[in-house]
């Protein structure tokens, strides 16, 4: 078993809730993969079919709208730490946090995912370029924010990534980023069958490991909450069938949803297992 990423502990290490292919550190409680897959593993799991399959999502592109809502209201509270100056996102996908990020800041982004890296540049012509983020990390010195939207626990080695994050980042400026919660109530009722379990994610965070790594870096947290997602009716439809496809009644119910009126209505969907931390270099 490797040793956590975040602390280097390799001391009573214990399966998570049963998964033998999960540890869960003593010291921090960060829950990690014990055998990475190799980059080319990787890039295998970032196809097309991630964005538009049954990998992650059903229709990334299909579900803007709903996507760049809870992008604005990051913003807004982003907004309340830096009104200005570059922004640098780890893991921008198809570019829909920069798109509107780059009416505050000016932006780059980098991405693992080829097919979400070319809809980025060539459609939303954003400053991207493809790649992991590890490799290819933040000028030194440079950036008034750095964010990552539920990147961070598909990074490769986070505690690597949080430290070029915060060398990147200019004195007195914000990494923020989103990531679930693996201490809140709805995984520790769920457990394995929790739905942020994917082949995509390498590290589970809770408020502790997440402060325990900022903190090394020289990253103190200005602010924690759980936020809420933008679902539409159609998106709550498919996950009727997400992990029993083949189940006839569910077919049938999500079927039945998606003929209803106002099927594309999003509304704000928080179960409160989903954080979102900001913190600033000392």
């Amino acid at each position: 078993m490797r040793a956590c990423p975040v602390c280097g502990n390799t001391q009573n290490q214990m399966d998570l809730w049963g998964m033998s292919n999960i540890a869960l550190c003593s010291v921090c409680g960060l829950g990690y993969v014990k055998h990475l897959p190799t980059l080319e593993e990787l890039a295998a799991i970032y196809a097309a079919d991630y964005w538009n399959g049954r990998k992650a999502y059903t229709d990334y592109l299909a579900d803007k709208v709903g996507t760049q809502l809870h992008f604005q209201h990051r913003i807004k509270s982003l907004r309340e730490f830096s009104s200005g100056g570059r922004l640098f996102e780890a893991g921008c996908a198809y570019g829909f946090f920069l798109e509107l990020a780059q009416k505050v800041w000016t932006v780059k982004g980098v991405d693992l995912s080829e097919a979400a890296i070319a809809y980025a540049r060539d459609t939303l012509h954003l400053p991207v370029e493809q790649g992991d983020f590890e490799s290819n990390p933040p000028e030194p010195d440079t950036y008034d924010v750095v964010a990552m939207w539920d990147t961070i626990e598909h990074l490769y080695d986070p505690a690597l990534a949080i430290a070029k994050s915060a060398e990147g980042l200019r004195q007195g400026g914000y990494l923020a980023l989103t990531t679930a919660d693996l201490e809140t109530l709805l995984p520790r009722i769920q457990k394995s069958a929790w739905r942020m379990f994917i082949p995509a994610h390498l590290h589970y965070f809770s408020r502790r490991s997440i402060t325990y790594l900022l903190e090394a870096h020289g990253l103190k947290v200005v602010h924690f909450s759980h936020v809420s997602y933008y679902r539409s009716l159609r998106q709550m439809a498919q996950i009727i069938t997400w992990n029993k496809p083949d189940s006839a009644w569910r077919q049938r119910l999500q079927s039945a949803v998606e003929r209803l009126p106002f099927m594309n209505t999003y509304i704000p969907l928080n179960l409160y297992d989903l954080m979102f931390v900001i913190a600033q270099k000392q």
